[in-house]
């Protein structure tokens, strides 16, 4: 019995190291820019705490739980994929039990903690629950469903990060769409580019995305379009007075955007190339979400 203690001790570390991992710690950035990009936006700040929930509730609770019910209904697919076969459910660090035990749980306590944060905020996280599971659970299986797999994933990361910052201390509004929109067309080309990543394992289980549909190098280019009309959105809007005339400058990133995919889109697309450049498009997305978020606070009442 002291063995099976000892044992069950050892144990327990690693698997919430594990159930933190599938959660996708990497991609939080994703969803919690876009979170103080609306709490900038609002011009009003709230409280400490009531930020500290609203990052439980929509990173944590609601971002995390939809990647592992995503690993949990792909652990089928995903040990063919180079990108995903290392997860914890698709290595078998982490039962299927365990996974779908906790992301329940995690939706079960941002359901409770979401109604501190008021009407709106919880009606974003409802909306937000069932846009997580349309996206990875049968029979609806968004993510199957050719570009709406793609178009769900980049408005559930940027709007419901955006607005769950701006309804902190606003009503709901479209004003932060003027910011949003153009996040949300680079966000699209960066999912569409990890459909091209993950296309062997997707096409072997008949996986309907951009890339099994289109080809490799189709997929690229409706990537590399959807960035560059992201980046020339900001001069646009930035003309039209929906942002402030320091988001043109943001325009210059459809130069680096095409250097970026020409290589890809002028010769046959290479698997592993593709993967070895996936890290370099996940940096300047996060790069011009830090960018984004720095011109937003230099332009609010916050900076000055």
């Amino acid at each position: 019995m002291k063995s099976f203690t000892r044992s069950d001790q050892a144990r327990t570390p690693r698997r919430v190291m594990e159930i933190m991992k599938a959660t996708r710690l990497k991609y939080w950035p994703a969803v919690g820019i876009p979170f103080a990009i609306g709490v900038l936006r609002s011009s009003t700040f709230p409280t400490f705490f009531e930020v500290f929930v609203a990052l439980s509730v929509f990173v944590f609770a609601l971002a995390g739980s939809g990647h592992m019910l995503n690993q949990y209904y792909d652990r089928h697919l995903d040990p063919d994929n180079p990108r995903t076969k290392n997860l914890p459910i698709a290595s078998g660090r982490l039962s299927k039990q365990t996974a779908l035990f906790s992301a329940v749980i995690l939706l079960l306590l941002g359901f409770f903690a979401s109604f501190y944060l008021g009407f709106e905020l919880f009606v974003l996280y409802l909306i937000g629950t069932a846009a997580s599971v349309a996206y990875s659970v049968p029979p609806f299986r968004l993510k199957e469903r050719f570009v709406l797999g793609a178009t769900t994933s980049a408005l559930g990361y940027i709007l419901i990060g955006l607005y769950a910052g701006w309804l902190l201390t606003k009503s709901f509004s479209l004003q932060p769409l003027g910011i949003g929109f153009p996040i949300i067309f680079a966000a699209l080309s960066a999912h569409i580019y990890k459909d091209v990543e993950d296309r062997k394992g997707d096409k072997k289980h008949g996986v309907r995305t951009v890339a099994t549909r289109l080809g490799s190098r189709g997929a690229v280019k409706i990537s590399w379009l959807l960035s560059v009309i992201g980046y020339a959105l900001f001069p646009v809007f930035s003309a039209l007075g929906f942002l402030s005339p320091y988001f043109v400058w943001l325009g210059f990133g459809v130069l680096p955007s095409t250097l970026f995919f020409k290589p890809l889109i002028a010769s046959e697309v290479s698997q592993k190339n593709i993967r070895n450049k996936g890290w370099l498009l996940f940096g300047c997305l996060l790069s011009t979400l830090v960018i984004v978020l720095s011109l937003t606070f230099f332009t609010s009442p916050f900076g000055g």
